[in-house]
């Protein structure tokens, strides 16, 4: 099977085919048209690797579809996997030649590609999340522009800022500099509810969705941000690699040998709306979760120790394991297994305590009994010392 890679660019595509270690052929198209002859439908099957990007998933579905094996690169692992951008030299051929070698020689570190209908999920949520964001920014110029004629507008959510304004008695001067912005902004909450509307649609189909909207402080945005990242459950082992995918552990430099353990921030890797949206989550936990609720419980005592950032983070962390385990396992939310879970993690945390702490005793003991042994075999004499010890040193005198 043939192996060439693509370095997809705005302005062209570098092509690159390799075979026993050695680039054989390159290229240089304009667009996917230019790949006919190459990687079309009626070239040799090949596998043909490229970076994710933006027309990833359309690449690889137009490759897919002429009977080659698209493999999408993961952009995060190539630098140090594969070698692109070293020694300062980054260029789109050597791009991909180094892409095609590192195809050939089994390398290539490999993104996850999502299936349809979580790719359509994830289009919705990011085009809702750009008009939420505008929406935002028009309400804080709107408040800005009355402050600074002495106006100081009342607090209200952004869903309710014009309706709030309108019922206000206002100077016509700040109703007039506010009006282009007053009428944006019924346009994006309408624009808004009819996204929400298609998600809950487009969501009929998958019980999921509604299974994970059980857990408190999650709703359907929420959701269905963790659904269109994580696919599905089976990709990982247990809650904390989802935890950690989502970049909600926190880094860690603790090389150099020593025993200390040196933690950071959270990494902040993956989908930074998603890991938004679990973070909103928790704030709703921490703000109005039930009492007997033990989420909710733990995450007011790390509150009390470490602030509602800090809190925050540390919830919307466990919360992405339990999302994880109720999807994993298709069961709905349960306060009690969560609780009965997080006793079962602190028991097995303790035995882990309690066995380091009896081996680093144990290799105490044998260090002090190492000491105390008698040396065996050939023993070699001790050379007295020039100076000699206090006690035997012999004065020197001086004749008069």
């Amino acid at each position: 099977m043939r192996n060439v890679a693509l370095d997809l660019g705005s302005k062209g595509i570098a092509v690159s085919e390799v075979r026993d270690g050695k680039v054989i052929q390159r290229w240089k198209v304009d667009d996917l048209s230019g790949l006919e002859k190459i990687v079309g439908a009626n070239s040799p099957m090949a596998r043909v690797a490229f970076e994710a990007c933006r027309e990833a998933w359309h690449v690889h579905d137009w490759l897919k579809l002429r009977g080659h094996e698209p493999v999408v690169a993961d952009t995060t692992r190539v630098r140090t996997e594969v070698g692109i951008g070293h020694h300062g030299r980054k260029t789109d051929r050597i791009d991909g030649d180094k892409l095609a070698l590192a195809l050939e020689s089994g390398r290539l570190p490999r993104a996850h590609v999502l299936g349809i209908s979580r790719r359509e999920i994830r289009e919705v949520l990011g085009t809702r999340a750009s008009m939420v964001a505008t929406r935002a920014e028009y309400v804080t110029v709107a408040r800005g522009l009355a402050r600074s004629r002495g106006v100081k507008l009342p607090p209200c959510q952004p869903v309710n800022f014009a309706v709030k304004v309108s019922s206000l008695q206002l100077e016509e001067s700040i109703v007039k500099v506010m009006a282009p912005l007053l009428a944006l902004i019924p346009q994006l909450d309408e624009a808004i509810r009819a996204l929400d509307t298609r998600l809950d649609v487009m969501t009929q189909n998958m019980p999921e969705v509604r299974l994970l909207a059980t857990a408190p402080g999650v709703g359907m945005i929420t959701a269905c941000a963790f659904i269109g990242v994580i696919d599905y459950p089976d990709r990982f082992s247990n809650g904390h690699h989802v935890a950690s995918y989502l970049g909600l552990v926190p880094a860690e430099f603790s090389t150099g040998g020593g025993k200390q353990q040196r933690l950071g921030g959270i990494t902040k890797h993956g989908n930074s709306y998603a890991r938004s949206m679990l973070v909103e989550a928790a704030q709703i936990v921490l703000i109005t979760g039930e009492e007997d609720d033990p989420l909710a419980r733990w995450g007011r005592q790390v509150r009390q120790r470490r602030g509602q950032t800090v809190a925050a983070v540390a919830v919307a962390r466990r919360l992405a394991g339990i999302l994880w385990a109720m999807w994993h396992n298709n069961t709905p939310y349960n306060c009690h297994v969560v609780e009965n879970s997080q006793l079962e993690g602190w028991e097995q945390q303790h035995r882990q305590r309690m066995d380091a702490a009896v081996e680093r005793a144990n290799r105490k003991f044998k260090r002090r009994s190492a000491g105390r042994a008698k040396p065996k075999g050939n023993v070699i004499p001790q050379q007295p010392s020039r100076r000699g010890s206090p006690r035997t040193r012999q004065s020197t005198t001086v004749a008069p």
